[in-house]
């Protein structure tokens, strides 16, 4: 069995700490395990790549040679990695790995809404037996009812984009005290749902919206780790299982 795990995540989520620790916790735990650094802009990752894909196309040497900022480079680069994915994922597929873990740009919408993310879960599914994707939140954002309402309606919006399962993440939890909601969209939804309707209108407007769009989500507990710590990658590997090993109903 191989499985592919695709972290995407807004920047300063802690998508590449979480890549590394997991993947730490993987090794310690017996599993063969790649680690993939799909990010060309990246300066510094906090592990050593099994696969990196600057070898291909670095943003930095992008900016020098074609004279672009730093958006700019990093769109070329993604326009640059979409033409060769089957050739970048036919290397993926030599990796002797249980567990392919893919860093993705810090940028997550010019990774998610062009047209390499749809692509390479697409090729990915062809060389691997289970694809997902692990969406890292940052704990110290989780302040109100919203903020929980926005993290289901990305969860499945980014289910629907990349037509794979999505696994919501909360990291940094030794940051922030995330204790107002226990952590189980599956629990916590309709909590969240009647705090948003004594919000006014945007309130409102957000809890029909969660309400329409919970219906088409998976049952799936939000593990909280931390990264930094190692704290929670156990709860993380048991909905991870649960999804690569279609054994489990992720509730």
């Amino acid at each position: 069995m191989r499985a592919a795990l695709v972290f995407v995540g807004p920047a300063g989520a802690g998508k590449s700490t979480l890549v590394s620790a997991y993947g730490r916790w993987l090794r310690d735990n017996g599993y063969a395990v790649a680690l993939i650094n799909l990010d060309p802009a990246a300066d510094y990752i906090p592990y050593i790549p099994d696969y990196d894909v600057r070898k291909i196309v670095y943003t930095r040497d992008l900016a020098t040679k074609l004279g672009l900022g730093p958006n700019g480079a990093l769109v070329k680069a993604i326009e640059i990695l979409t033409q060769r994915i089957d050739s970048v994922v036919s290397e993926l597929s030599s990796l002797d790995a249980e567990y392919m873990l893919i860093d993705t740009p810090g940028q997550m919408e010019v990774f998610v809404f062009r047209d390499l993310a749809p692509r390479f879960m697409e090729a990915l599914a062809r060389v691997c037996d289970r694809v997902a994707a692990i969406f890292v939140v940052d704990a110290n954002l989780l302040k109100s009812p919203e903020d929980y309402a926005f993290i289901a309606v990305m969860s499945v919006a980014m289910q629907i984009r990349l037509g794979v399962d999505v696994v919501p993440v909360v990291n940094k939890v030794d940051e922030a005290s995330v204790d107002e909601f226990v952590g189980d969209v599956v629990s916590d939804v309709e909590k969240v749902i009647e705090a948003l309707r004594s919000k006014g209108i945007y309130g409102d407007m957000m809890a029909r919206v969660l309400e329409a769009v919970w219906s088409y989500a998976k049952a799936a507990y939000v593990p909280r780790v931390s990264a930094r710590e190692g704290l929670g990658l156990e709860d993380l590997h048991r909905i991870v299982h649960e999804l690569t090993c279609s054994c489990g109903d992720l509730t």
